[in-house]
């Protein structure tokens, strides 16, 4: 087989696309994902919130740029930003079994910001890197469409 066999691949994302998803970020995206983050959402192991970081935001704004563009500079996460704690909260007052219990992440703020960063730069190419068969977990497709080609097809 011939090594050169990905070169016979025509690129999906095109040059211009790919600049604008690796491009530094800018200080109104930042804040555009805090504010897109519930205030009473779960804190991260580090005990601080969105509502915390909206409320400091003066202070805050040019550290939370500075650690943005870092990572999307490819460099990794210090500190234990991407950490993620799973912790069990109880369904019923007094719980007996592991499935009385619900697991929920503990995401940091910061990491649920750079991810809805990269959320929002990936949005508008999606239709371009997942096929239209793929309908589950995409906005705007059902599943229940594939079911019913499906039953329309037998």
């Amino acid at each position: 087989m011939d090594a050169n066999y990905l070169e016979l691949l025509q690129p999906i994302i095109m040059d211009e696309e790919n600049r604008a998803l690796c491009k530094p970020p800018i200080l109104e995206e930042v804040k555009a994902a805090l504010w897109s983050i519930p205030k009473d959402s779960s804190p991260g192991h580090d005990g601080f919130s969105a509502s915390f970081f909206i409320t400091a935001w003066e202070f805050v704004q040019f550290h939370l740029l500075a650690v943005a563009k870092e990572y999307f500079g490819g460099y990794p996460l210090t500190c234990g930003l991407g950490t993620t704690n799973i912790v069990l909260i109880p369904k019923v007052e007094s719980p007996n079994s592991f499935a009385k219990f619900r697991p929920i992440s503990l995401c940091s703020v910061v990491y649920k910001i750079l991810s809805k960063m990269m959320v929002a730069r990936l949005s508008p190419l999606l239709d371009k890197l997942i096929s239209r068969e793929q309908s589950a977990f995409i906005q705007g497709r059902s599943i229940f469409d594939n079911i019913s080609v499906a039953q329309e097809m037998v």
